[in-house]
């Protein structure tokens, strides 16, 4: 993914975008797998075995069990000068944001563990922001954590403003990360299998809903390796309610779906779910809830439900949307 990313900053050019909302009325009645489709998930949970536990020690090896069929998937991914948060920051005042950003990204190719924004007209705030519209973006930069450590020596002779420098901190020790690439890869094709470009996103959307529910359930134990990360729900089968969302919006960049994390509260407590671009139209998923431990049902209420039909629901308080850790939404909040 940081392959594609780079080659396509390459062919960079300025980006402006207009976020729009388009809330047009869809149904989110709760309703129950078929027995057809029971039947088809209960098999497919078979084929790919119960989720595998593995204590993270290099190398790690995880069965690869087959979806059927062959593992070709041509697809057109979302390009990742595309992504969300790189557009609201493309479309700012501040030119600087998106090249601090695009500067960010090798270092985070490379493994880096801090990154300077001396060359960069940006506060501390915006250096912070960059950081987490990128982390939002990129959930295959599974490594990356939400705990930052900032300095500033001085004045920037480039800028004249703070030299501002971010530490991050790693999950992950920086020896096991291409190991673990590799592995998020082949399952990736693995949970793709099948799909293809001329498939409506709807249909696109769905298989890998059912795939994801049917191999993860949801860490109780909050102690999972990986557990926030993308690698809890997709090489573990097992992580909270990040995982599920992370792993989750990967697949739908892999799949051509532009899709966006969402934070907020519940009754329950701090909550993560997804919003995905279906066609023009923004609506929003929770795997999370829509997975409920059971082989039986997936909760489709929880499942491309509108901004409208989200706020009937009882289960759900606020959203939040304070920068710098998060973007604002392509919907108009009321």
């Amino acid at each position: 993914m940081f392959r594609r990313y780079l080659a396509a900053l390459t062919t960079l050019a300025l980006i402006t975008v207009s976020l729009v909302s388009v809330t047009v009325p869809v149904s989110a009645q709760a309703l129950t797998l078929t027995n057809a489709n029971q039947t088809a998930r209960l098999g497919l949970i078979e084929r790919m075995g119960s989720p595998t536990f593995v204590p993270r020690t290099p190398p790690v090896t995880l069965p690869r069990p087959s979806l059927g069929g062959s593992v070709v998937c041509q697809i057109a991914e979302i390009n990742p000068l595309d992504y969300y948060g790189r557009q609201v920051l493309a479309s700012s005042d501040n030119a600087d944001l998106v090249k601090a950003y695009d500067a960010l990204a090798e270092a985070v190719a490379a493994y880096e563990q801090a990154f300077n924004f001396s060359d960069y007209r940006v506060t501390v705030t915006e250096a912070a922001r960059v950081y987490y519209y990128f982390k939002n973006d990129h959930p295959e930069a599974f490594w990356l954590t939400n705990e930052l450590t900032y300095y500033s020596f001085g004045y920037s002779v480039v800028t004249g403003m703070p030299s501002i420098t971010l530490v991050f901190t790693f999950n992950t020790p920086k020896e096991e990360i291409p190991a673990l690439q590799q592995q998020l890869e082949a399952r990736t094709e693995e949970l793709m299998d099948g799909i293809t470009g001329d498939m409506p996103l709807l249909e696109r959307e769905a298989i890998i809903r059912d795939r994801l529910c049917a191999s993860a359930e949801y860490d109780h134990s909050y102690a999972a390796p990986h557990n926030h990360d993308l690698l809890g729900v997709m090489l573990y089968g097992t992580g909270v309610c990040e995982s599920y969302t992370r792993a989750f919006q990967y697949l739908m960049y892999r799949c051509g779906i532009q899709c966006i994390n969402v934070h907020g509260d519940t009754t329950s407590g701090f909550h993560v779910w997804n919003m995905v671009n279906i066609d023009g139209e923004w609506l929003m998923t929770d795997l999370t809830a829509a997975d409920d431990g059971g082989l039986d049902a997936i909760a489709m209420h929880y499942y491309n439900f509108t901004y409208a039909e989200w706020k009937t629901m009882s289960w759900y308080t606020s959203i939040a949307v304070k920068d710098p850790y998060y973007y604002p939404l392509p919907i108009a909040l009321y």
